[in-house]
């Protein structure tokens, strides 16, 4: 895949995960048993509210975003891989992306709800992990491309 289409993918992606953890927030799965019950957890608790400020599509795009900017800014370093650099890269880029996020004030919302009520420690963690779930989604998904083509 060429970077646009990379970038593309990790921006339906982080978008499509987004809307996922809008779910588990709004508890749409209440059976799930631990340690599925993500409903409960620290970090989607902390987004109810921020959810609740802004509609689906909004917020879906708003994480599609801050996705796409992520993944230009990784692939000026590194090509995406299953490797140990790409993913630990990946993670401090992912988790470092929410100060900005926060000191430039561009989201309020946001700031106001997850990262004041997580805390910057927290916050990073989520952040960073979050970017490594979708960092895995974009290369399961190139691998099953290449499966597929190769079929072909």
């Amino acid at each position: 895949m060429n970077k646009t289409d990379l970038v593309i993918s990790t921006f339906i992606i982080t978008a499509l995960w987004d809307v996922i953890l809008r779910w588990f927030s709004e508890d749409r799965f209440p059976h799930l048993p631990a340690p599925l019950n993500v409903h409960e957890y620290d970090f989607v608790v902390a987004l109810r509210p921020y959810f609740k400020k802004h509609t689906l599509l909004g917020a879906a795009l708003l994480a599609g975003i801050v996705g796409a900017i992520f993944q230009l800014i990784m692939l000026q370093f590194l090509s995406v891989s299953l490797s140990m650099p790409f993913l630990i890269a990946s993670f401090i880029l992912a988790g470092s992306l929410g100060f900005p996020m926060k000191w430039s004030g561009l989201f309020p919302v946001l700031d106001d709800t997850y990262y004041k009520t997580l805390g910057s420690r927290r916050a990073f963690y989520t952040d960073a992990m979050s970017g490594i779930i979708v960092q895995l989604t974009l290369i399961v998904l190139i691998c099953l491309r290449k499966h597929i083509m190769n079929k072909i």
